[in-house]
């Protein structure tokens, strides 16, 4: 009898096993591409870039001064950085001038030049004017950065118990522990920003329609992200990504959250390049 009920109870249908719910797919980690910048210090050998390297030194020495003088001073001048950033202008020059060698390289360029009389040996009133605005826009962008990250630094010394004057000093040291890097970052960052305006610039004199990003042998993931996503050219005055747009690359999903990307760099240490397209 147990014999049949063994054999009885065999027959019956199993039961299915419960069906558990899949695991949420991992959010991916949230990058601000400003706060990820600061981790290219690994990668300073491997920037590159075609303009004058004096030119560059004069950036350099100018925001160099700027920021000492800012963290002495416990307030960023824009003024100032404006100053400072004056030789970019050099830079932005040699960025044109170099657009309209790369154009005539390309089929149909050199008749485009020759059409158009486009020329960046003498700075028009018209393309000073350009620089300019793009100058104080930056310096009055880069010193309200620096002051709100120096009020958010004592806020937060204060909060871990320091009184005022503890406070002041340790952001103080802090700050001018890192002033050579500070100072070599955004030198770096907005003499190839200028560069790449004196490229793009020269293109639209020039009545280019539109511009392709290249990049550079071993880049990042995110450079070679944004050359997959943007594998055929846009118009010339378009943004690849606007402020406050993002990248989602594996498992990390960068934000542009400190400016629009118009062109390279992304980063400082950046290598990638923008070449004209006339078709």
């Amino acid at each position: 009898e147990l014999e049949s009920m063994a054999q009885a109870a065999s027959s019956q249908p199993k039961p299915k096993a419960k069906e558990l719910p899949a695991p949420p797919a991992a959010e991916p980690t949230i990058i601000k591409v400003s706060d990820w910048l600061a981790d290219h210090k690994h990668k300073s050998d491997a920037w590159e870039y075609q303009f004058s390297r004096e030119a560059y030194t004069d950036v350099y020495k100018g925001v160099e001064a700027w920021y000492a003088d800012g963290v002495k001073a416990g307030q960023f001048d824009a003024k100032k950085l404006e100053a400072a950033l004056d030789p970019l202008k050099a830079i932005f020059q040699e960025g044109g001038q170099d657009g309209i060698a790369t154009l005539m390289s390309v089929a149909g360029g050199a008749e485009r030049v020759a059409e158009l009389a486009v020329d960046f040996d003498t700075l028009t009133a018209e393309v000073l004017h350009y620089f300019e605005v793009k100058k104080i826009r930056l310096a009055h962008e880069l010193s309200a950065d620096k002051n709100a990250e120096l009020v958010n630094a004592l806020r937060e010394s204060i909060k871990q118990g320091a009184n005022t004057q503890e406070a002041t000093k340790a952001v103080r040291e802090a700050m001018e522990g890192s002033l050579k890097w500070e100072a070599e970052r955004i030198a770096r960052d907005q003499s190839a920003r200028a560069y790449v305006f004196g490229n793009t610039k020269a293109w639209e004199d020039a009545k280019v329609p539109r511009k392709q990003w290249t990049t550079a042998g071993g880049c990042c993931e995110l450079c070679d992200a944004m050359a997959a996503r943007f594998n055929e050219p846009i118009p010339m005055d378009k943004n690849f990504y606007n402020l406050g747009d993002s990248i989602t690359v594996g498992t990390r999903k960068y934000v542009f959250d400190y400016d629009a990307i118009s062109g390279p760099p992304i980063h400082p240490c950046c290598r990638c390049d923008l070449l004209p397209v006339l078709t």
